[in-house]
Order: structure tokens, then sequence, then C-alpha cells
């Protein structure tokens, strides 16, 4: 992943599937920087949501709800509640957020 970032910097799906695997391990701002790009980039796109909500709150940032439940709604609105997630996910980024 850092190959092809360095590669095209501009990447943001590179860009979150680093920050990602790189979150459970060693959070930082960059990955939360990554985690904001994607969402700013992808609005509408459930995953990103989640994982920005997670970030957020575990910084302890102001926001975090509001990214969770546009998550919610954008996963309900494509008729595919939740399943943009898989069930690992779903309740890491259910636990994440205190439900």
């Amino acid at each position: 992943l850092d190959r092809g970032i360095a590669l095209a910097p501009h990447a943001a799906g590179l860009r979150f599937n680093r920050a990602r695997l790189q979150w459970d391990h060693a959070p930082s701002d960059d990955a939360l920087a990554d985690f904001r790009l994607a969402v700013e980039l992808y609005p509408n796109l459930a995953v990103h949501r989640f994982w920005l909500a997670r970030a957020l709150r575990a910084r302890g940032a102001d926001g975090w709800r509001g990214h969770y439940d546009a998550a919610l709604a954008l996963s309900a609105a494509a008729d595919m509640p939740r399943r943009m997630l898989d069930a690992e996910e779903e309740a890491e980024a259910r636990a994440a957020v205190g439900e």
C-alpha cells in the first residue's frame, strides 16, 4: 500500500485501506486525516463514515455520532442494512461507538 500511495499520493482508496490496517495497532493523526479525506471524497460510502466515526470517538472528538448515523442511513437507503461491513467489522464499529 505504501508503494501505491507513494506513486499516487492522492489515491484516497489506498490511503483509507492503509489507515484501516494501521488504526488498531497504531492510531495516528495521519490515519485520522486519511479517514477524513475518504469521507470528503466519497461521502456516500457507509464504510468510510463508520471508520471515521470510530476514529473520532476514539480520539474523543466531536462529530463522530453524525458520521455514524449517516453511515447507518446510507446503508439503509441502499437497501443493504449494514452489509457494507462484514460481521466482524460491524461488531467492531458498533463497539467503538458504544452500541
